[in-house]
């Protein structure tokens, strides 16, 4: 008795289900032998994996999980020997399937052209059920004379779908030789203006919020749905004492909030009584001397006394209150802009979104990465922590 063997030849297909930023593999041709009663005789060929392996989607991380016979619902295939039998000359297509990484840790930056620049909301959804810590980052500067962004960072409980909107502050444009310098987008204030003669103030910093509500960054409806906001830097300025007309100095901006604090005043560059207030929980972000109050969100413009000999005050940082716009001075002393505050929701309605108020950071000047030390633009970053206890 002899035995009769077969060759049978099929194409592989792969389709990685419309998972953004991968590509399907190139298709396999499959040519093994078979006996007549179709018993394998050779091994079957390993198959290739989408290109990239690690793709994501909605600014969260998956990798790639294993093969099915269906999109949905379908047999798992390791390699090409669990396709045997198959009809000579036909095609079958395999469907990718992923998995979300654990413990996954999401950052999102600013994402606009530059100092002054608009950038964009971000969306992000809760990919389970969990405990999630979020942190985020106002906008800053380190050059002398701006203000740092602030910090705060705690743990809140999603629901798998729950979408937020993230903003991330921008940078102001740093104070120069009579130009007008804009505000940090995200509520970063713009200086004063053009200054007749010597340096204008900068630009304040924009702060980073996470919202419940889309929409532009200074809508109304999107801005009183904020759950959490690291408010900006102020924007520096430039002064002269007047005392000594040749003795010049950089009027210190405010920083942002470092956790539920309101944030740092701009001080003048010699003792007087031009003050730009920093941002706190209340519309009490004052300016004297010509500078602009902070309001919810937005950071005061600068001011600017038309004079030949003035300097332009720096705009105030953007955050739950705005910092103040910094003032003038006699003799031309320019104000650096308050810095914006930073805040948390930590109560409200049973159905609201609102953090765990154990988990904020506490209030301190500490100096660390992002503590009023921050000096880039916005950033968020979310990971998740743990299952929601039973």
């Amino acid at each position: 008795m002899y035995q009769t063997w077969k060759s049978k030849t099929f194409t592989l297909k792969f389709d990685v289900s419309s998972m953004t930023g991968a590509a399907a593999p190139d298709q396999m041709t499959v040519n093994e032998a078979f006996s007549a009663d179709g018993g394998l005789k050779k091994d079957g060929k390993t198959l290739p994996k989408p290109n990239p392996a690690e793709v994501t989607v909605n600014t969260v991380v998956y990798k790639f999980w294993k093969w099915d016979d269906m999109a949905e619902g379908g047999n798992s295939i390791s390699d090409a020997t669990a396709l045997y039998p198959a009809e000579g000359g036909s095609s079958i297509t395999l469907y990718a399937q992923w998995q979300q990484k654990d413990n996954p840790s999401v950052s999102l930056n600013y994402n606009g052209a530059g100092y002054g620049k608009p950038g964009t909301p971000q969306t992000w959804t809760a990919p389970k059920d969990g405990i999630y810590k979020i942190e985020v980052w106002g906008a800053g500067r380190s050059e002398t004379g701006n203000g740092r962004g602030g910090y705060i960072g705690g743990n809140i409980q999603l629901s798998e779908g729950d979408k937020l909107y993230i903003y991330c502050g921008g940078q102001g444009v740093e104070l120069g030789n009579n130009m007008d310098a804009a505000g940090g987008w995200n509520g970063g204030g713009s200086n004063g203006g053009k200054a007749a003669s010597g340096n204008s103030g900068g630009g304040g910093h924009g702060a980073t919020d996470i919202r419940t509500t889309g929409g532009d960054w200074n809508n109304a409806q999107s801005l009183a749905s904020r759950i959490l906001v690291a408010g900006g830097g102020g924007g520096g300025a430039y002064g002269r004492n007047p005392q000594n007309t040749n003795n010049g100095g950089y009027s210190v901006a405010g920083n942002g909030g470092y956790g539920k604090k309101s944030g740092g005043d701009g001080a003048a560059f010699v003792n007087t009584s031009i003050v730009a207030k920093g941002g706190g929980e209340s519309a009490d972000a004052t300016a004297t001397g010509g500078g602009n109050a902070g309001a919810p969100g937005a950071g005061g413009k600068g001011g600017l006394l038309a004079t030949a000999s003035t300097r332009g005050g720096g705009g105030g940082g953007g955050g739950y209150y705005g910092g103040a716009g910094g003032g003038i001075a006699a003799g031309g002393n320019a104000c650096a802009g308050g810095g914006g505050s930073s805040w948390a929701k930590t109560s409200g309605e049973a159905s609201d979104l609102k953090f765990i108020e154990t988990s904020i950071v506490p209030n301190s000047d500490a100096a660390k990465e992002g503590g009023g030390a921050w000096t880039n633009a916005g950033k968020a970053v979310i990971t998740f922590v743990s299952d929601i206890p039973s």
